[in-house]
């Protein structure tokens, strides 16, 4: 027996404060990321949910998280899944589960600016558990990649800028109401 899912589905607001998180305008997303000293645990929040990441040993951190690849894994994951049910779910074909497993290999780099390497290559193994016919569910797998967001950011090109502001040491400290 399958679930169908809705695209009409409200999504619900998290019932948490959301401090110093810059308001998104228009059609973009925000997410803030904070952290204290050099112990390599990182806390971000992203719509008042709070994530945490961390380095492992090898790359100067207490392994407290998991890694800003592993998140971006995972959220390649989920937006690949996300994509399945959508696609599915415009065809009204049943979805009892979906599992992505994304595996990531990461090229070690020798320059010491460079932390932990770079993502050389991500491979994404979707299982899907259906009522509907294998064929009808193979038909989805041209287009999940085209479909979904975060898929679509890694192989289009995107405009990334950085900008750096410089804080006294002492207001650093004021208001920080971060937990970890």
């Amino acid at each position: 027996m399958g679930f169908r899912h809705s695209t009409h589905d409200s999504a619900q607001t998290p019932l948490v404060s959301v401090v110093n998180e810059p308001e998104p305008e228009g059609d973009r997303i925000s997410a803030r990321v904070h952290t204290i000293g050099c112990s390599g645990l990182r806390t971000a929040m992203v719509r008042g949910f709070r994530l945490s990441s961390g380095d492992g040993a090898d790359v100067a951190g207490f392994d407290l998280g998991p890694s800003p690849e592993e998140h971006f894994l995972a959220a390649l994951g989920a937006s690949v899944s996300q994509t399945i049910a959508h696609l599915a779910c415009i065809r009204d074909l049943s979805i009892d589960r979906i599992d992505v497993d994304v595996l990531g290999e990461i090229a070690k780099d020798h320059n010491p600016a460079h932390v932990a390497g770079h993502l050389k290559s991500i491979q994404l193994n979707v299982e899907i558990a259906s009522d509907d016919e294998q064929n009808l569910l193979q038909a989805l797998e041209p287009l999940i990649l085209d479909s979904s967001p975060v898929a679509r950011g890694i192989s289009l090109p995107i405009e990334l800028g950085l900008t750096v502001i410089e804080l006294e040491p002492v207001s650093a400290g004021n208001g920080d109401d971060w937990e970890i």
